[in-house]
């Protein structure tokens, strides 16, 4: 596995994605629906259901502990692409090269990890669209 803390810290400003997306040209807006704003995981599912009808490109960020029951990846804060709702369940596409490419939770087991992130404002749903640019 790899150790805590690896990976870009989108939180921090020299990481930022719109900036990133400005500077390299990509028409691309990134917008973070943050976990503290949903009140239970079936406000969650409610709202991932609107983006999968919608097609929304949408990533999931949560502490990857959490969702997997494993404690050794208590600080690990991971992001997933989320690619649909199957029977009540989400299912993601993981790119870790450790995990399985598609994985399906319990939206219980998701929001509870989501309110478990580094940071409520970057806990939760991530939105990507694109722009006119």
């Amino acid at each position: 596995m790899p150790p805590a803390g690896y990976g870009i810290q989108i939180h921090l400003p020299e990481y930022d994605p719109n900036a990133a997306f400005a500077r390299m040209g990509i028409p691309l807006s990134f917008s973070v629906e943050p976990i503290k704003g949903f009140s239970s995981a079936e406000e969650l599912l409610e709202s991932l259901r609107a983006h999968e009808r919608n097609d929304h490109d949408v990533l999931v960020a949560f502490n990857l502990g959490a969702l997997i029951d494993d404690p050794r990846l208590s600080h690990a804060h991971h992001a997933c692409v989320f690619d649909r709702i199957i029977g009540g369940r989400v299912r993601l596409v993981d790119p870790s090269f450790y995990a399985p490419k598609w994985r399906i939770f319990d939206a219980e087991q998701l929001f509870a990890a989501m309110q478990k992130h580094v940071s409520s404002d970057w806990g939760g749903i991530w939105l990507l669209t694109k722009t006119s640019s």
